[in-house]
């Protein structure tokens, strides 16, 4: 190994590729307070180590790094070594350690120049899953001087020829979470690692009862037939009391997908239990991170609480409801030209022009009888887009605005006046995917009689969750 690593990293050791430690005086310096000494580095997996002699000094000292890319990073307080990130190969770089006293002197920075050599890697590094494997594929480089390519992941390293652009995972366990890594490599040199995340295929359902079973005893009702159906359909699944991830005592990167059901009688809005602070600060770091949201009913609204949006949805009902002899069905072609209707979440429901021909075909969610008529929708004229500048109509600037796509509305609805059911593709910062439906056709239990559409209820759940793992 000593080998290995003195062959492709390159630190202050060959005069006509490395530099000797270089003073950097773009600080606010005091001249008395001495510099680190003694600045080396290491290579250690696909980091890079810096150790260095601290100056004397009666107090303690803050010490802080920088690289030729990031502004200056505070260590914690007399620190003698740090490992800095993710040493690419073939790129120089240039880290720089500086210390302050608590009277605000700062010393001179020491820096250190050093390239590792090795290798190109691959690229376009994907993983798909499904319930029993994984199909892991890259490209090669264009300049491919490997002579192999090594996979990891679980503790097992697999060893594949410089050709290889896939590699199959067999027996993968469904609710475990596997990290992905992928190297090129030669005789004595090798590239670094390029990563990919897996997550598993576990659901969670988010709910503000501590169990199924408090939920049963206590909840709406339309949240206890969800709950109910999403136990008998996965059940591997797991009830996920928001106290959990209140106090992240849950890590939810077991989850591939969480689904958010919130109907209530009431004031529609989302409970404090979800709306706690701590809560929104773990799920959104969750959806950032990759990780899938399915929001119903009301919970439509924590896309703005997460970041990902701040269109409020604005169309909101959580009354009684009352009785009717029509059926509520939802719309999936968009003002009659963004039609929706093949779209994979609606894959197996059925749809007619029965119910509103005007509309063409759409989708029946809930029958003749009492229905609850919990909205929580986009209401796309209230946000001042500014048409045609924004975009052709109102859903094709929203769409624009957060890189969404507006499925379905009311199903009597032909112009672009709403948007009931949105899909959150992922965007900047936010790596997850979301789809939210706020239509009252989407409720869970009817009130009066059995639903004659609930199958394409549950239909375009089960779509929702299999798209979004």
């Amino acid at each position: 190994m000593k080998k290995y690593i003195k062959t492709y990293f390159v630190l202050l050791i060959l005069p006509f590729l490395i530099a000797s430690c270089l003073n950097k005086e773009e600080f606010n310096v005091n001249p008395n307070l001495q510099s680190v000494s003694n600045l080396q580095s290491a290579l250690v997996g696909d980091s890079v180590k810096l150790t260095w002699t601290l100056p004397v000094s009666n107090t303690p000292l803050k010490v802080m790094i920088s690289s030729d890319t990031q502004t200056f990073v505070q260590l914690p307080a007399n620190s003698t070594s740090v490992t800095w990130g993710i040493v690419e190969v073939n790129k120089p770089y240039v880290l720089t350690i500086k210390v302050a006293d608590d009277n605000g002197n700062t010393s001179l920075g020491q820096s250190v120049l050093f390239t590792r050599e090795g290798t190109n890697p691959v690229e376009n590094l994907d993983a798909k899953r499904n319930s029993t494997d994984i199909e892991v594929t890259w490209t090669l480089p264009q300049q491919n001087t490997a002579t192999g390519i090594e996979l990891t992941y679980d503790n097992q390293v697999v060893t594949l020829p410089a050709t290889a652009t896939s590699y199959r995972i067999l027996n993968v366990i469904s609710d475990k979470r596997y990290v992905i890594k992928v190297r090129t490599k030669s005789a004595t040199l090798t590239s670094h690692y390029v990563t990919k995340v897996v997550n598993s295929l576990n659901f969670a359902f988010l709910t503000t009862f501590e169990s199924l079973a408090a939920l049963q005893a206590n909840g709406d009702d339309d949240e206890i037939a969800a709950a109910n159906w999403f136990v008998a359909t996965y059940p591997n699944g797991t009830i996920l009391p928001a106290a959990k991830v209140k106090d992240g005592s849950v890590d939810l990167k077991l989850f591939s997908v969480i689904w958010i059901p919130i109907d209530r009688v009431g004031s529609g809005a989302v409970p404090d239990e979800i709306k706690n602070d701590n809560l929104i600060s773990r799920l959104t770091a969750y959806y950032k991170n990759g990780g899938n949201l399915l929001l119903t009913t009301h919970a439509t609204q924590l896309i703005v609480d997460l970041g990902r949006t701040t269109r409020v949805p604005g169309i909101r009902g959580a009354g009684t409801g009352g009785s009717g002899s029509d059926t509520w069905s939802i719309n999936p072609n968009i003002g009659k030209i963004y039609n929706h209707l093949s779209d994979p979440v609606f894959a197996g429901a059925t749809s007619s022009t029965e119910y509103f021909p005007n509309s063409g075909a759409t989708i029946p969610l809930i029958g003749p009888g009492h229905r609850e008529d919990h909205n929580s929708m986009w209401d796309l004229n209230a946000y001042g887009y500014n048409i045609p500048a924004d975009g052709a109509n109102v859903v094709k600037a929203f769409e624009t605005e957060n890189t969404a796509v507006v499925l379905a509305t009311w199903g009597h609805v032909t112009d672009f006046c709403c948007a009931g059911m949105v899909y959150f593709a992922p965007a900047g910062e936010y790596q997850g995917k979301c789809y939210a439906i706020g239509l009252a056709a989407y409720e869970w239990r009817q009130n009066s009689n059995t639903n004659l559409h609930q199958a394409n209820i549950e239909k375009i759940t089960k779509n929702a969750f299999d798209l979004l793992k």
